[in-house]
């Protein structure tokens, strides 16, 4: 199967969503209930992020099995607080039974190909220490801590940054 990469339309919004929260549900159980309440309605409130981000969508015969939030360069930002040289990404998404296929590295790929398309400095990106998957594949991918970027949502949790220099490629 083909996988197609593009900027998900408007009335796709409340789709990715789903697949969005469907991705990081089995963290939920991981959280206090209060947190993961705030934090399940903040990945559905998609058209929030859409100001200052494009929506990425992976769409394989038709359905949406994955997605990215990417911030492009250079634009004044609220959600993300990358330097305005960098680009960022936020709730990379792949659908739990689509998982192992290459689908998450391939939508990360893309963004740091946008990235280095609009002449970005550095990619960045936060994850979590339950995420270990994803975090070994980005330091496989080469991308290397940023502890001057983390951030910690609650006592005994760090959201730890990672970047991706862009500075010294083509």
């Amino acid at each position: 199967m083909t996988v197609v990469f593009r900027i998900a339309e408007s009335h796709e919004h409340a789709a990715v969503a789903r697949v969005i929260l469907k991705s990081y549900a089995e963290y939920g159980p991981l959280l206090p209930p209060d947190a993961w309440e705030r934090y399940s309605q903040n990945i559905l409130d998609v058209r929030s992020r859409m100001t200052e981000s494009e929506l990425l969508i992976a769409v394989e015969d038709g359905e949406i099995v994955g997605s990215a939030t990417f911030y492009p360069a250079r634009l004044k930002r609220t959600q993300s607080e990358w330097p305005r040289e960098w680009t960022g990404v936020r709730l990379i998404a792949v659908l739990p039974e689509r998982r192992g296929r290459g689908i998450g590295k391939a939508l990360v790929e893309e963004c740091i190909r946008r990235s280095r398309e609009q002449g970005a400095a550095a990619f960045a990106l936060h994850t979590t220490p339950y995420m270990e998957l994803a975090q070994g594949m980005y330091e496989r991918m080469g991308f290397v801590r940023v502890p001057e970027f983390d951030f910690h949502p609650r006592p005994g949790l760090t959201v730890m940054a990672y970047k991706y220099d862009l500075s010294d490629t083509v």
